[in-house]
């Protein structure tokens, strides 16, 4: 896929005020999701730690004892890595909305170019995740339906 080169093709593109107030009010809101975001992250990762342990002590009081410290271990594991995955985004909309936000204080159509860089990350992050979700689910409703054919 090859880059097209705009800048010969199309005029030079002028914001209105209105749009400038369009696009500073969705940098409010996007640096809003994006603190949010990574609160979420952070609960993320103290529910890792936190659950793995309750649920160590838990099965601990059980007859399932010997499964307290793996079952612990994948739990937290697990917690970490959807952690790790919901940082990413989070990360992007942040820089997105502060590059967003100078860039309009500025006037600066280079920290705008880094905005919009910004959040196309965040746009192909979310696409390559849904596409990996939507593959995860079919691959699960097939199991399902293999599984439910051989009963």
């Amino acid at each position: 896929m090859t880059e097209t080169d705009y800048s010969t093709s199309i005029p030079e593109l002028t914001l209105t005020e209105q749009s400038r107030v369009f696009l500073l009010q969705t940098s409010k809101w996007a640096k809003f999701l994006g603190i949010m975001s990574f609160i979420g992250t952070g609960v993320l990762v103290l529910v890792a730690f936190s659950m793995g342990s309750i649920m160590a002590y838990s099965l601990a009081q059980t007859e399932f004892s010997n499964m307290s410290s793996s079952t612990s271990l994948i739990l937290t594991i697990v917690y970490l890595l959807l952690a790790i995955v919901y940082f990413f985004p989070a990360l992007f909309l942040f820089k997105y909305a502060s590059d967003l936000r100078s860039a309009l204080d500025r006037n600066d159509e280079l920290i705008l170019q880094n905005a919009f860089e910004q959040q196309n990350k965040l746009y192909k992050y979310l696409g390559v995740f849904t596409i990996v979700g939507m593959s995860i689910y079919l691959l699960s409703m097939f199991a399902v339906i293999i599984m439910f054919l051989e009963l």
